[in-house]
């Protein structure tokens, strides 16, 4: 993920001060720093990364940070009742078994308060998939509209 990618999701952050914004498939950070830009407070950021090695690099990386090493589907505990104001999310959902992503989405769906912002992005070479259109329905259907 580039520096154009992180540069469009970071430009939609907007919380408040009581709001926490959840990264979901942190990677190596490539998105992260233009997300922590736009957050008054680190301790707003929630960080989910399943790959254990990308996990390690990430708490060195940002040892301030709340990240955990899990897998998305398991959203809500980890946000464990606090208020969400959006979820970004860099998964490669074309890869991820049907039921993962209908999990994840419906975890993201749960915690994202009302009025809430979900951002993601399905690669072009892979939208037109089976599993990406199953994706975008999914996204419609609980959120009700895509931009």
């Amino acid at each position: 993920t580039g520096p154009h990618v992180a540069g469009r999701f970071a430009r939609r952050v907007d919380l408040l001060e009581d709001e926490y914004l959840v990264e979901l498939g942190v990677g190596a950070g490539a998105i992260t720093d233009s997300l922590l830009k736009k957050i008054k407070d680190p301790k707003q950021y929630i960080g989910i990364e399943l790959n254990q090695e990308l996990y390690g690099f990430l708490k060195e990386k940002y040892p301030d940070l709340e990240i955990h090493n899990a897998s998305a589907e398991n959203l809500a505990q980890y946000v464990n009742g606090r208020k969400v104001g959006m979820v970004v999310a860099t998964l490669p959902w074309s890869l991820l078994k049907k039921e993962t992503r209908e999990d994840t989405l419906q975890q993201i769906h749960q915690v994202l308060r009302p009025g809430g912002l979900f951002c993601t992005f399905i690669s072009y070479h892979v939208r037109w998939s089976l599993p990406a259109n199953h994706v975008v329905e999914k996204i419609l259907q609980l959120f009700g509209e895509i931009e």
